[in-house]
């Protein structure tokens, strides 16, 4: 009998720690935390290396200084924060939720958190969460439209008559100048498909839509 529960203690042991090393080389972020009473009102029983690497902090001092108060300085967003997480315990997970938190070495970090609650067997709920860094990929997508953005205003003030179309053709940009040489406005062409009325008297493919299709039998 001894050796037997000392066989499923060994087993037990080997299983947790298994699943300890699964955590930790999880390439997200992943963390474990339940409420308590007292401050700082939250706390975290795993963090695995992942989560330190996003936020600069260990679980120990992330359950010293509190969640909230570490990772949210700003105090409106802590708020925000804090808000946030009491409708997700009432049943409304975060899904790829995108926050800016303050890691310890000061940038501020853009990350997606996904959140799940579990109750255990003493009925107390756990909140199982995953972070992933989306930072570079958010200030990608920012460079991209401050770029689109530049390009645009350079056809918005160009001298010349130009427009330009989205993947879908509907008018994206009618500068002044094709404004004044059609002498359709601004404000009915963006959003429509009606470039064609600036050269035909019925609908068909201008140029720029035989460009963008890249059919170019459509101009025989």
């Amino acid at each position: 009998a001894g050796s037997g529960q000392a066989l499923r203690g060994w087993l037990l042991a080997a299983e947790a720690a298994f699943n300890r090393s699964i955590i930790d080389i999880a390439p997200e972020g992943l963390c474990v935390c339940h409420a308590i009473a007292e401050f700082p009102y939250v706390q975290f029983t795993v963090w695995n290396d992942r989560m330190t690497d996003i936020t600069g902090y260990t679980m120990e001092e992330i359950n010293d200084g509190g969640y909230y108060q570490t990772l949210y300085p700003d105090q409106e967003l802590r708020a925000r924060a804090v808000e946030r997480m009491e409708r997700m315990r009432k049943g409304e997970n975060l899904v790829g939720e995108n926050w800016r938190i303050t890691g310890k070495q000061g940038p501020e970090r853009v990350v997606a958190i996904w959140t799940s609650v579990l109750q255990v067997k003493d009925g107390t709920d756990h909140v199982l969460a995953f972070f992933i860094d989306v930072t570079e990929k958010k200030q990608a997508e920012e460079a991209l439209r401050e770029q689109q953005n530049f390009s645009k205003s350079l056809i918005r003030n160009s001298m010349s008559a130009l427009f330009v179309l989205d993947s879908s053709h509907r008018v994206e940009v009618w500068n002044n100048p094709c404004e004044n040489l059609t002498g359709l406005s601004h404000s009915d062409m963006i959003g429509s498909r009606d470039q064609w009325k600036a050269f035909y008297a019925t609908p068909q493919p201008t140029l720029a839509d035989v460009i963008l299709d890249g059919d170019f039998s459509k101009l025989s």
